[in-house]
C-alpha cells in the first residue's frame, strides 16, 4: 500500500599509469695508475690540496606523526529522532493466526501465518474484494526479529517520532504507541502514522494512515483477527 521508491546508482571508472625507472651501475674498470716519475716537475704539487670531505649531518630524531582522531561512523540512511522502542511482533507468531484490515479503497488485506520456523515466519498476504480473493496470494518469509517500523524508516530515509495513544479498532480500545514517520521522495512529502500495540496480531499494527502532500494516500484499520 506504500509508494515505490526509485533508486539511481551512478558509477565512475578511472585509469592509472605506472612508470618504472631502472638504474644500472657503471662496470667500466678503472684505468691503471701511471708509473712514478723522477722528474721534479712531475712530483710537484698539482694545485691546492682538496679539503677532506665534510661528514654528513647527524640524522635528526624521527618525529611522531600527529594522532588523527577516529573517523565517526556513517549514520544509517534512516534515523530516529526519538528512542525507538524494541518491537518484534512476530516473535510469538502461531501457525493459523490471521488478521484482516480494511483498506482505503474498500478492499480488505488478509494476513495469515502459514509456517513458523526457528528463525523465520512465513506470512501469506491476500487482497479481498467483496469477500473474494483478488489475484494470487503473496507469501513472504520474515525473520522472527522483524521490526517493520524501523525497516520502513531506514528504507526510505525517514524520521520517526513516538508517543503514547489509544485507538478504536475491531470492536475494542487499544493502548498503542503511535509512530509518526516523515520523509520526502521525488518532491512529495509523506507522513505515515502507525498505531502499534504488543497485543495486536501479526505485525502489531492496529491502524495506519499515509498522507502525501497532506492528502490521504492509503490507510489500514484492523477489523478482525484470531487464532486457530
Amino acid at each position: 500500500m506504500q509508494p515505490h521508491n526509485a533508486y539511481r546508482v551512478a558509477r565512475l571508472a578511472g585509469a592509472a599509469a605506472l612508470i618504472l625507472l631502472a638504474c644500472r651501475k657503471d662496470e667500466t674498470p678503472p684505468a691503471a695508475p701511471a708509473p712514478p716519475s723522477t722528474d721534479a716537475a712531475a712530483t710537484a704539487p698539482q694545485g691546492p690540496l682538496r679539503p677532506p670531505p665534510t661528514p654528513p649531518p647527524a640524522a635528526e630524531p624521527p618525529t611522531e606523526a600527529p594522532v588523527r582522531p577516529p573517523t565517526p561512523p556513517i549514520p544509517a540512511v534512516g534515523h530516529l529522532n526519538t528512542v525507538h522502542p524494541a518491537t518484534s511482533p512476530l516473535a510469538d507468531a502461531k501457525v493459523g493466526e490471521w488478521a484482516h484490515y480494511a483498506a482505503k479503497d474498500g478492499g480488505v488485506v488478509a494476513y495469515r501465518i502459514l509456517r513458523v520456523e526457528p528463525e523465520l515466519v512465513h506470512v501469506e498476504t491476500q487482497m479481498l474484494v467483496d469477500g473474494q480473493p483478488l489475484g494470487l496470494p503473496v507469501v513472504r518469509a520474515e525473520p522472527l526479529s522483524c521490526d517493520p517500523i524501523r525497516i520502513d524508516a531506514e528504507r526510505v530515509g525517514a524520521d520517526v517520532a513516538w508517543e503514547n495513544a489509544t485507538v478504536e479498532a475491531a470492536g475494542r480500545t487499544w493502548p498503542c504507541r503511535l509512530a509518526t514517520t516523515t520523509w520526502t521522495d521525488e518532491d512529495v512529502h509523506y507522513i505515515r502514522r502507525t498505531w502499534y500495540s504488543d497485543a495486536a496480531p501479526m505485525y502489531g499494527t492496529v491502524k495506519m494512515e499515509l498522507l502525501a502532500d497532506g492528502k490521504s494516500a492509503a490507510s489500514l484499520v484492523l477489523i478482525g483477527y484470531g487464532e486457530p
